[in-house]
């Protein structure tokens, strides 16, 4: 890190770039590889306030329709493979109406498929996903969640990737009854999370507390939040962040002294630093 923001933002702009995949090496004159150094820039937006909840937003109800249609006749034809990818482009055109996703879950169900609900149900959280990224948090994808849940446990009670998702969507509304609901969403989630679930430990100990204390200007709300929580880990250098951002909350709320506590669990934890390179 070249220029400081805050040492959480730090790490997860650290935790980004180690995801890029795929570099091209730089070359020397000959065509030969060498060791090539550049300066990747990192842009925060942090919204001063979230953005009012959109209860539907505009979907091609045409399109979703034909889909419908071509999904029907080639199920009558028992072109099942057929039928299903229409009705997934149909819920791809309108993820605010579960119906498409029923009707493959049926299909599912009358070919006795093992296996394909999971992937299905899935699928249709990652398109919530990608209509509530483009539009904002949404009223409307509410229901939807709510009815993955329901199938979700029927196929696979340890997959808690819908709760995680719905909860997300209650931190971007922000309201005071929408807050709530996603801290019962993670209180629901919290006692089975393993170690190795790393986007949902994400969530519950990173993104939220963050999303509280710089999007939301709420510290006192991010303390009361993280600090039992944390309760846990307090020998876990996985959570180092995670103290560094409780410590934060802390001095922002004037509580200096736990500031120093957490501030101090996070210094032991944090890995070493690393040495410039010569």
């Amino acid at each position: 890190v070249l220029r400081s923001v805050h040492p959480a933002l730090d790490a997860e702009a650290k935790r980004a770039a180690s995801l890029l995949t795929d570099w091209i090496p730089g070359t020397d004159a000959d065509g030969h590889p060498i060791t090539t150094y550049f300066a990747l820039p990192v842009n925060f937006r942090l919204q001063a306030a979230p953005p009012e909840p959109i209860v539907y937003a505009h979907v091609d109800s045409v399109a979703w329709q034909q889909m419908l249609d071509l999904a029907t006749k080639e199920q009558a034809e028992r072109n099942y493979p057929y039928a299903k990818s229409y009705l997934r482009e149909a819920f791809y055109i309108n993820p605010y109406d579960f119906l498409p996703i029923d009707r493959i879950l049926t299909l599912n169900k009358q070919e006795s498929v093992k296996g394909e609900d999971e992937q299905v149900l899935e699928y249709a959280i990652k398109q919530l996903q990608r209509i509530t990224s483009a539009n904002g948090p949404h009223l409307g994808v509410i229901p939807v969640y709510e009815e993955i849940i329901n199938r979700m446990q029927k196929v696979n009670a340890k997959n808690y990737s819908p709760q995680i998702a719905l909860a997300s969507v209650y931190l971007g509304i922000a309201d005071e009854e929408s807050l709530k609901k996603c801290f019962e969403q993670v209180d629901k989630v919290l006692p089975h999370i393993n170690d190795n679930d790393d986007d949902a430990s994400n969530f519950i100990y990173l993104k939220v507390p963050m999303y509280l204390i710089y999007i939301q200007n709420h510290p006192q709300l991010a303390v009361d939040y993280l600090a039992p929580k944390l309760k846990k880990h307090t020998k876990d250098k996985a959570f180092y962040r995670s103290f560094e951002l409780l410590s934060d909350a802390c001095s922002q709320v004037g509580a200096t002294a736990d500031a120093e506590k957490y501030a101090a669990i996070a210094a032991k934890l944090a890995p070493p630093k690393e040495e410039p390179a010569p």
